[in-house]
């Protein structure tokens, strides 16, 4: 899809950017254990489920397996990681989401991490900071729950202070 949107708008696709939302949030800090060489940032917003950077469970619980599940030799790389600017984005009051509460098989790490939004992301970010993931912020919205239109103004501030930093 990135090189496609790369030919169709002719723009690099060499390093990207990129910010997602809930289950879009769940893809970012995925794609990142994949192809951290690709990414020039990364803001991860509001995931319900977490992948754990842990190199005991396998995918997706942890990062055990991912070299073969996507034949990514090199996968995970956190040294790679620890280069990319990393915002967590979440409402502070993205607390009672449904999708959390009736989850029913939260993982080991989730089960630790708990059961909001609020505090998965800052166990992620916890995680991330234990395999050297430090370069990362977290920014709380105020009085915002579950919603990402209302987290983009904080999203777009971070992104512009990020643009053109090492990509």
């Amino acid at each position: 899809m990135v090189e496609q949107a790369g030919q169709i708008w002719q723009i690099r696709t060499d390093k990207f950017y990129l910010h997602g939302f809930s289950a879009g949030g769940q893809f970012v800090h995925r794609f990142m254990y994949l192809h951290p060489d690709r990414l020039a940032a990364v803001s991860v917003g509001a995931p319900g489920r977490i992948t754990a950077p842990d190199l005991h469970s396998p995918w997706p619980v942890g990062v055990s397996n991912i070299h073969s599940v996507f034949s990514l030799p090199a996968a995970p790389n956190f040294d790679q990681m620890a280069r990319i600017p990393v915002q967590y984005v979440i409402g502070e009051k993205d607390v009672g989401t449904k999708m959390v509460e009736c989850m029913k098989n939260p993982t080991k790490f989730e089960i630790e991490a708990g059961g909001t939004r609020v505090e998965r992301i800052k166990w992620l970010k916890k995680a991330w900071e234990g395999v050297g993931i430090r370069n990362t912020e977290l920014f709380l919205v105020p009085d915002v729950g579950h919603d990402g239109a209302k987290c983009l103004p904080t999203l777009e501030k971070w992104l512009r202070s990020q643009l053109g930093r090492g990509s």
